[in-house]
């Protein structure tokens, strides 16, 4: 894998934050902090993204409301897609 340079400014709490993770997570360089952040970050965005229908439904309030459509079982995309828009714009 090709790797590349990146610089970026950062103030001083986020280079504390670098040192005490480096030291908490017995990592040796900065690069090695970044690594280890962005690669948990992405695996908890993914398990974020990765929600069920049943997680869905029960996020925007919709088990046990007689608001559900008998025809949900062949329309719960659009349904779902609906309510999670009215609910978060």
């Amino acid at each position: 894998m090709k790797s590349s340079v990146i610089h970026a400014r950062a103030p001083k709490k986020t280079l504390e934050e670098i040192e005490f993770l480096k030291k908490d997570l017995g990592l040796e360089s900065t690069t090695e902090v970044i690594h280890f952040a962005l690669h948990h970050l992405v695996i908890e965005r993914k398990k974020a993204k990765a929600k069920s229908p049943y997680e869905l439904l029960e996020e925007i309030g919709e088990f046990g409301a007689s608001a559900l459509s008998p025809e949900l079982s062949s329309n719960y995309k659009d349904t779902i897609k609906k309510r999670l828009k009215k609910k978060h714009g």
